[in-house]
């Protein structure tokens, strides 16, 4: 039985080696690509910008609700004077149920607010990677194609995970600054690199 597994092992050994011959591996560091890469850049920026444009109408509708909360608050303060008229008491219950209304609703608005441009900035993110990334892969996929890589990995270091695909390369089958000039051929002259960037982090 042992011997029946060591051959197996033999022989599996042997597949995989021989397997490793026979491709043509190359390394490119995507992250670097990606965050170098002028699209990347611009759809950042139109990122950036949208999600500062919720930020400010969140602030105004907040500024309403509060508004409206603060009107409640007054009403019930001053219906606690005991020395109101019947006619003031009863009309002073009328506004502060049109105001609890109107506190409530604005209270509704401004969580379904929230919800809808947090699940409208995912999408909106999601699709800016799936582009960006998609055409990150297609001048992958041409130039191994065009210099005869059967196989390229990924080295990019990922602080949220730890376990890299490449351990140790050389870097003499690196095609990350060929794919980034390839990337980058159309990038406009004054377009600059941003400080910080959401997309990818």
């Amino acid at each position: 039985m042992k011997k029946i597994i060591l051959s197996t092992l033999a022989c599996l050994i042997f597949a995989l080696n021989g397997q490793a011959q026979s491709q043509k591996i190359a390394t490119i560091d995507v992250r670097k690509v990606l965050e170098n890469y002028y699209v990347t850049w611009q759809q950042d920026a139109a990122y950036q910008q949208a999600n500062q444009r919720l930020v400010e109408e969140a602030a105004e509708a907040r500024k309403l609700y509060e508004a409206a909360d603060q009107k409640l608050a007054e009403i019930l303060k001053s219906s606690q004077d005991k020395e109101l008229a019947p006619e003031v008491l009863s009309k002073n219950e009328e506004e502060a149920r049109q105001a609890f209304e109107e506190r409530a609703k604005l209270e509704g608005a401004l969580a379904s607010f929230r919800e809808n441009a947090i699940k409208n900035l995912a999408a909106r993110k999601k699709r800016a990677q799936e582009e960006i990334l998609d055409k990150v892969n297609e001048a992958v996929s041409k130039q191994a194609q065009k210099e005869g890589y059967t196989l390229v990995l990924n080295s990019s270091i990922d602080s949220s995970n730890p376990y890299r695909v490449v351990i140790f390369d050389l870097g003499r089958h690196d095609l990350t600054q060929e794919i980034l000039q390839q990337l980058n051929a159309a990038k406009p002259e004054n377009l600059q690199k941003p400080e910080s960037m959401l997309l990818f982090n």
